[in-house]
């Protein structure tokens, strides 16, 4: 986050990499409700979420236990007209499996086997 405020300071207009890369260390650091902010507000400063901005965001919920607030972003990236990649399947069946939901978990699979077209019997 101060890596914002020195933006302004600066006058440097943040774009969808600097969210992106605040996003994701704001995943590792385990600080989900400040990553779901910067993901929420980036449409506010003019600037498009993309696949990586959505992603970075599931795992950072996926990281500190708010499985429901990951399945909720994943399906809210369609109507984003984001199309989930295996990453996006992956965190959310990770989500899933975190807190016994594997009924849920096999239904992400499978829907990832079809949307991104992986044949797993080959790999």
């Amino acid at each position: 986050m101060q890596l914002f405020e020195e933006m302004a300071l600066r006058q440097v207009r943040p774009n969808e990499i600097s969210y992106n890369a605040t996003i994701s260390l704001l995943e590792k650091g385990g600080q989900w409700e400040r990553a779901l902010h910067l993901l929420l507000s980036m449409p506010e400063r003019q600037i498009a979420p993309n696949i990586i901005s959505y992603n970075a965001t599931i795992s950072a919920l996926e990281r500190g236990q708010q499985w429901q607030g990951a399945l909720q972003l994943f399906g809210s990236m369609e109507e984003a007209d984001i199309q989930p990649d295996v990453v996006s399947y992956n965190s959310s069946i990770s989500c899933c499996n975190r807190v016994g939901q594997w009924q849920t978990a096999l239904n992400f699979f499978e829907a990832m086997q079809q949307k991104t077209h992986i044949c797993f019997s080959e790999l």
